[in-house]
């Protein structure tokens, strides 16, 4: 079941990016098996690149002459990138792509069940639906001690490009239910109805579990029987607000990054990428799949706080919004987390000197 486009299309203002965004650089390796999957369709890796307005220059990036990203053109690029190999392939086989619509009912679908079992049930009853398939036999124990959720290939064409498509899908349904538990969902395998693949990929790596390539099979999830009866402790309002942060979470998946702080700054340039406010320390902790006091005491120990974080951010992307973008000052405040742009300029005053609206005209000249 293809829902790529349906965790990156449900972000608000994505065919309106804004300038990438300052900050660290992530390697161009993370993202080279989306780069190789679009160049596949002729001209649709340029059109993209141009869509999401990046500038770095692709034919430096095609030539081995640069090698990392800047996190803010890093985001942009994969979430633009994946939602068109979506539909790329859906259009190439023929298969209905499922929307943002789709992508919402089937994470809303599990929030009320009172455990995993009920709540991978309910999804596989509105797969079905969506599909118009069987989906009786989607979760099943296999022998008492493992659990065996499928996730049928809808693409009759098997290769590189759906195999990113069918495992971002898998990568979907592994972040929910970690949510769901409010920890990491102890996999045991993945099965991926693929042949190998030649080229190492950090979005099968990201997986962190065995992988078995059998081709024509279905992609599957194989995990802890005993996860199936673990309740269901989220709620409805919590959901509400993690919700539009998913598409992170997807990303942080396939991104070693480091540092619990470079995580923190990951999330935080998504959520401004994605027109979104600025995530709450719960909702990191919640994203991360750890408590909030787990998240303080980690980012101790990287002698920083999220507070420390959520204000260096702040200043370092209003100055680039402001010196960048055509933004209003209001517009910049909503985007950065600030109530008005009263006390934005008054931010700007404290760490410059000096006002905004005087900056931005010496830009100008």
């Amino acid at each position: 079941m293809p829902l790529g486009g349906s965790i990156s299309a449900r972000m608000d203002g994505l065919h309106e990016p804004l300038p990438p965004l300052p900050g660290a650089l992530l390697p161009i390796e993370y993202v080279r098996p989306l780069l190789c999957a679009l160049e596949r369709f002729e001209g649709e890796l340029r059109e993209v690149w141009k869509v999401a307005r990046l500038r770095t220059p692709l034919r430096e990036v095609q030539n081995s002459k640069v090698c990392a990203l800047p996190v803010g053109e890093f985001l942009q690029f994969y979430q633009f990138g994946v939602e068109r190999l979506e539909q790329l392939c859906c259009e190439r086989d023929g298969v209905h792509a499922y929307g943002p619509q789709a992508g919402n009912v089937l994470l809303y679908s599990l929030i009320s069940g009172p455990d995993i079992r009920s709540a991978l049930a309910r999804f596989c009853d509105l797969y079905g639906v969506l599909s118009g398939t069987d989906a009786s036999r989607l979760l099943f124990v296999a022998d008492g001690s493992e659990a065996v959720f499928s996730l049928p290939s809808e693409f009759t064409t098997r290769d590189e490009c759906t195999l990113l498509v069918d495992a971002i899908a898998l990568h979907f349904v592994i972040g929910i239910v970690s949510w769901l538990l409010d920890r990491k969902l102890r996999i045991s395998s993945i099965i991926l109805g693929y042949e190998r693949p030649a080229a190492p990929n950090p979005i099968l790596t990201a997986f962190a579990a065995p992988l078995t390539f059998e081709s024509g099979a279905k992609n599957a999830i194989i995990f802890r029987a005993s996860e199936l009866d673990q309740p269901i402790t989220r709620s409805f309002s919590e959901l509400e607000t993690v919700a539009p942060h998913f598409p992170f979470n997807f990303i942080a998946r396939t991104i070693p990054e480091g540092s619990t702080a470079g995580q923190v700054r990951l999330m935080m340039a998504n959520a401004i990428r994605s027109s979104l406010a600025l995530p709450s320390s719960r909702t990191v902790a919640s994203l991360l799949n750890i408590s909030t006091p787990t998240l303080r005491r980690r980012l101790r120990g990287e002698t920083t706080s999220y507070a420390q974080i959520r204000a260096e951010f702040q200043r370092e992307t209003a100055e680039h919004l402001l010196l960048n973008s055509a933004l209003t000052l209001s517009d910049i405040a909503e985007r950065v987390g600030y109530a008005d742009d009263r006390a934005l300029r008054r931010a700007f005053k404290s760490w410059t000197g000096r006002n905004p609206s005087t900056l931005r005209n010496e830009r100008l000249i």
